[in-house]
């Protein structure tokens, strides 16, 4: 978040505190002094904004920002020219394709023709793929043959975690638009309109990752409570969502916890806390145990729901733990994998339990802009 201070140290204040959501960062003033520009945006959906300084300096209340760039790339480290008519800046195209790991040949190689996605989830029956397209950030269907493509989502919504309801008619997400935060929606597989479930009537300031319960009726999901300055086990809990009535409910000893991901029996929730450790949730009996001592990411469960896999994180290496009694293996080395951009980064697993993710492509080029300021 970016603040303002008088020279003095005085007047201190956040820029576009309302901005839930929606990291600023990276500012620099024009050589006039009269616009201030800087980099905004979701995760690593970054464009470049110019705010004027049309009141006094440092009063409250300041104009709105205007966009200057609209993607598809990473636009950031905005400089000036001495005659502040152009703007040079870093853009990255953040690209990716799919990938999935061959064990005969111990390579990566392009799956479903290199389609731009990640972040995938495979129907009940395995026959579709729901999808985030990349870089556009929008939900996708696709059949497993690469037929019938269909576009669920459209900016500015920028949507991820896409997850089919066990009878495959309809398709969970989370995702936001410009200034907003993240909250949970559906929308049906076979396209339609898109149904918003939460809005933080809870108190909750985002909600991320919803995962179907085993009945279809209701989503796991993770929320937070306040901004990071909170402790996590005030700040994060895991709450479900009755789909239908839009009820939420808090589950009992889940503070603490995000990123939740169901068993394929509905019994227990695989989900990371501190130090990004995995823990197995119970829901049951509403406890939870670690499951892993060393830091993980996108945790997956098997199809037989006797594993979690999930990536180790410094390690760079895909490996599982087994439910019934915490063995942990490391299956294979990710380090011949270069990923995207950290909110596109991703592994799971396919119908056949071969691991899948996003190959990055593209680069990162110097770029001008000319600026027309008022």
């Amino acid at each position: 978040m970016l603040w303002e201070v008088a020279p003095d140290g005085t007047h201190a204040h956040a820029l576009f505190p309302d901005w839930a959501g929606y990291a600023t960062e990276s500012g620099v003033w024009m050589p006039d002094g009269k616009h201030f520009v800087f980099t905004a945006g979701q995760r690593d959906a970054r464009d470049l904004w110019a705010v004027g300084q049309k009141r006094r300096l440092f009063e409250m209340g300041s104009p709105a920002p205007v966009r200057l760039t609209a993607g598809p790339m990473k636009a950031d480290f905005a400089n000036p020219s001495a005659d502040g008519r152009r703007i040079f800046f870093l853009g990255e195209l953040i690209q990716g394709q799919l990938v999935r790991y061959d064990r005969n040949s111990q390579q990566w190689t392009s799956y479903l023709k290199g389609l731009a996605a990640t972040q995938a989830d495979f129907s009940g029956d395995g026959k579709w793929i729901a999808y985030v397209r990349c870089p556009q950030g929008t939900v996708w269907r696709i059949a497993l043959d690469g037929s019938e493509r269909l576009q669920l989502t459209s900016p500015p919504l920028v949507a991820l975690n896409p997850r089919w309801s066990p009878d495959g008619s309809q398709i969970a997400f989370f995702g936001a638009r410009a200034g907003e935060a993240p909250r949970l929606y559906v929308v049906p597989a076979a396209g339609g309109a898109i149904r918003q479930l939460t809005g933080g009537k809870d108190g909750s300031s985002a909600d991320e990752d919803g995962n179907w319960t085993a009945d279809g009726t209701s989503l796991v999901f993770g929320a937070s409570f306040g901004d990071r300055s909170v402790d996590e086990r005030q700040r994060l809990a895991l709450e479900t969502i009755n789909v239908k009535t839009q009820q939420i409910s808090k589950l009992p000893g889940s503070e603490g916890l995000w990123s939740p991901r169901l068993s394929p029996d509905g019994r227990f929730i695989a989900a990371l806390g501190s130090g990004n450790r995995t823990w197995l949730y119970n829901l049951e009996t509403r406890t939870r145990t670690k499951l892993t001592t060393i830091g993980s990411g996108w945790p997956s469960w098997s199809r037989d729901g006797e594993y979690v896999y999930f990536e180790d994180n410094p390690g760079h290496d895909w490996c599982r733990v087994r439910i019934k009694d915490g063995k942990m293996e490391r299956v294979m080395s990710l380090t011949g994998l270069t990923m995207p951009a950290a909110s596109l980064s991703w592994v799971g697993l396919g119908p056949d339990g071969s691991p899948i993710s996003t190959q990055a492509v593209g680069g990162t080029e110097i770029y001008a802009l000319d600026l027309e300021a008022p």
